[in-house]
């Protein structure tokens, strides 16, 4: 979690090769979530990394940062999902 926040706060995150290798194999992920409609079709693999990174970021540096995080990346989560209808 310390590279991809120390990645967006350098705001290098997009040719991070960390954040691209991430990206890559989180496409494969989408794809087959976006095949069986578990997961939305807008959805863009460094779009989601972004998005992490910047959830991480916004953990305040307390004793909670890390449950904080987890929250707020499982929050977000949810919301990739496809809905019904």
């Amino acid at each position: 979690m310390d590279t991809l926040r120390q990645g967006w706060q350098s705001g290098t995150i997009t040719t991070s090769e960390t954040a691209v290798w991430i990206a890559g194999v989180l496409d494969g992920f989408l794809v087959a979530g976006r095949a069986d409609r578990a997961i939305r079709e807008d959805v863009a693999a460094m779009d989601v990394v972004m998005a992490v990174c910047a959830l991480l970021s916004t953990a305040a540096p307390d004793d909670n940062r890390d449950e904080r995080a987890r929250l707020l990346l499982m929050l977000f989560v949810y919301g990739l999902g496809a809905r019904a209808g």
